[in-house]
């Protein structure tokens, strides 16, 4: 007799790694004649509480952004209903490299461990965690990786996520995998902390549309936060930005930028203003840590100067030569795209409901 008689899975996902290993749990659940449920979370999904009990197994399976789980993500789980005796487990997805015949693993902060507290505070029986090194889709930091690589390091994680779906839906404790980089996860939440609380905004204001946008909706229409608007026609995108990457890879155009100059701008401008102009204005009393709060107001001013520099910048990027020159200074420009294999636009839709 199983264990489970139904496997729920909510999950976020910029360009498919989640929803990869979604179904790749899905497919052992379904050999073992276990009801599968695949939901995306966008657009604030509500959760049918009735559909869970105790042989509900419950995961949650979420890219890494800046050492945490994807802050949707960390919000749903957050609002998630108490229930009791219902097991669940995380995945994160996240950076996975290679070089040469070597696998390189990405990082996962406190993707895992913040979410089990979350959970166990709520009454849930944690059974698992597993870090997936996925492809790594982030063109911020690096072009798109070429298909032979996305190749092997999807097919070498679809074992890895095999494995541990194997034994969660047998009910064993998996954690073997995350306790390997635990202390250097420990360690990078200082990093993680500023990530989600300053860092993420930051991020979110260098996607820029550039000169050869039509306008065509798809970036809007498929956002999975609803972070970006339409202003004067053209897309803007707000504070809520996960930076999850979809908007830019599913572009049909290549319009959308990850702008390096406006991340360089936003970084030295209120830097230079504040320490120049600023900082020798304001006396603290002494039991306060004059070097913390500076940092503390310097970040705030650099928020609020980002809203109106980017603001201005995405009224003149319509011009052919400002948002060519916005264009050619971002490394996104020259970098392919990623979508995780066999995933397309139609299975990243919004408010798509999967059932397996």
């Amino acid at each position: 007799m199983e264990k489970y008689d139904n496997v729920i899975i909510y999950y976020f996902t910029g360009t498919g790694n989640a929803l990869k290993a979604g179904r790749w749990i899905c497919e052992e659940a379904e050999k073992k004649n276990i009801n599968s449920q695949l939901y995306a979370i966008d657009n604030n999904l509500k959760v049918n509480i009735d559909e869970i009990d105790s042989k509900t197994l419950i995961g949650f399976l979420s890219p890494t952004h800046g050492f945490n789980l994807a802050s949707a993500m960390l919000k749903f789980i957050n609002k998630f209903p108490v229930k009791m005796n219902s097991d669940v487990f995380i995945l994160n997805t996240r950076a996975g490299l290679k070089l040469y015949n070597i696998f390189l693993p990405g990082i996962s902060g406190s993707a895992q461990f913040l979410p089990m507290i979350i959970l166990k505070l709520k009454g849930f029986n944690i059974l698992g965690g597993l870090p997936l090194d996925m492809p790594s889709n982030w063109l911020f930091l690096h072009p798109g990786l070429n298909s032979t690589t996305v190749h092997s390091i999807t097919e070498r994680c679809e074992k890895v996520t095999k494995e541990f779906a194997i034994n969660i839906l047998n009910g064993k404790r998996v954690f073997r995998k995350m306790m390997i980089t635990l202390p250097i996860d420990v360690a990078l939440l200082p990093i993680s902390f500023i990530y989600y609380f300053y860092a993420r905004y930051l991020f979110a204001k260098t996607m820029i549309y550039t000169s050869n946008c039509d306008s065509c909706m798809i970036c809007v229409n498929n956002c999975p936060v609803n972070a970006i608007k339409i202003v004067q026609n053209k897309p803007y995108w707000s504070y809520s930005c996960e930076s999850c990457m979809r908007c830019v890879n599913i572009c049909p155009r290549n319009s959308i930028q990850t702008s390096h100059l406006i991340f360089a701008m936003i970084l030295i401008i209120p830097a230079y203003i504040f320490n120049h102009f600023l900082a020798g204005y304001i006396d603290l009393p002494d039991y306060l840590n004059y070097g913390f709060v500076l940092s503390i107001v310097e970040m705030v001013l650099t928020l609020v100067e980002l809203f109106v520099v980017y603001m201005v910048i995405q009224k003149f990027l319509r011009f052919k030569y400002f948002g060519n020159f916005f264009k050619y200074t971002s490394f996104s420009a020259y970098w392919r795209r990623y979508l995780a294999p066999e995933i397309s636009l139609k299975d990243l839709k919004k408010d798509r409901k999967q059932l397996k």
